[in-house]
């Protein structure tokens, strides 16, 4: 079995061929890393028996010696019945490789999962790690995704906001990406900011353009803001919770 990304037959498939899956870049910020992430519907009122399905295909996997990683993501808000199943890649090529683990528990795939699945939309992305947290995970996270229309211009501004949280803070608060494929709708850019716990939310914390008038003044940071708005088209944003028990990752 290749590892491809066709239809929703395919998706929860998906889980067998990866090389590591998560919503995050990696510890160490690899600046060759490929993402593939998956968004998958799930028919209303399916949930139970397709984390079933997928759970059943956990077990499968490993008791055949599979020695992918992946992720499985569930959507707090939105749309009821939303997952993110998502793999890292170092190269494209690793799509070309064989899985034996994967071919042995495709039975399982066709009858305990496909059959679960209203639709889905594979995606590809790629790190961007000269912006991007060093490192650190959590089972929670908040997702901003941008569709732009002025690439240069957003990629500046991100990178002298990013400069400021950085100078400020130590460190990035998420992971950049860029993304690939999709329709005219489709979002170009995500980052992603990990929790540890939902308590993190309570804290108090100054955001992204406080920080960025503390450290550049007020005046330049409206600049900033005047360009970025001028670089996008939408922003919107989805919160997701890991699911440990259907995912098999060092995250």
């Amino acid at each position: 079995m290749k590892k491809t990304m066709t239809a929703a037959a395919v998706s929860a498939a998906m889980l067998i061929s990866v090389s590591g899956a998560v919503m995050a870049q990696d510890e160490e910020g690899d600046s060759t890393m490929k993402l593939s992430m998956g968004e998958i519907s799930v028919k209303n009122g399916h949930n139970d028996e397709f984390r079933a399905g997928i759970a059943a295909w956990k077990a499968c996997y490993l008791e055949n010696d599979g020695d992918g990683n992946w992720s499985v993501w569930s959507r707090m808000d939105g749309e009821s019945g939303s997952y993110y199943v998502n793999f890292t890649m170092s190269k494209w090529a690793e799509m070309d490789e064989d899985d034996a683990a994967s071919e042995a528990c495709s039975s399982i795939v066709d009858e305990q999962i496909s059959p679960h699945i209203n639709s889905s939309n594979w995606r590809w992305a790629e790190a961007m790690p000269e912006i991007s947290k060093n490192g650190g995970s959590g089972d929670i996270a908040v997702v901003y995704f941008f569709r732009v229309n002025d690439d240069r211009k957003f990629n500046s501004v991100v990178s002298e906001v990013s400069a400021a949280v950085r100078e400020i803070e130590g460190d990035e608060r998420g992971y950049w990406y860029q993304m690939y494929g999709g329709d005219e709708h489709a979002a170009d850019y995500f980052i992603a900011i990990p929790f540890e716990n939902f308590a993190q939310w309570d804290e108090d914390t100054a955001g992204v353009w406080e920080l960025a008038a503390q450290h550049y003044g007020e005046e330049k940071t409206g600049q900033l803001r005047a360009e970025m708005r001028e670089a996008m088209d939408a922003i919107w944003d989805y919160s997701y919770r890991r699911l440990p028990d259907l995912s098999h990752s060092d995250m």
